[in-house]
């Protein structure tokens, strides 16, 4: 799986968070890999702390590394 938040993220609202959880419960064990392409701080450090919380490998990359992270990916 592969997730960009770019420049244009600001943040979650209560109905995006409640949408991404019952995405997420549905769909738990489905991916071997993670990659979370992102320049925001707060989320770079939540996934970094808490990405073992996650089954399967979870990398953090910032926007310029968007082809590393889908090369990462797609190995």
């Amino acid at each position: 799986m592969l997730s960009v938040l770019g420049t244009e993220f600001t943040g979650f609202d209560a109905g995006a968070m409640w949408d991404d959880t019952k995405l997420g419960v549905k769909t738990f064990n489905s991916y071997e890999r993670m990659a979370i392409v992102t320049d925001a701080t707060w989320v770079r450090r939540s996934i970094k702390a808490l990405g073992w919380l996650i089954p399967g490998d979870v990398r953090v990359f910032h926007v310029d590394e968007l082809d590393s992270a889908l090369g990462w990916i797609a190995d």
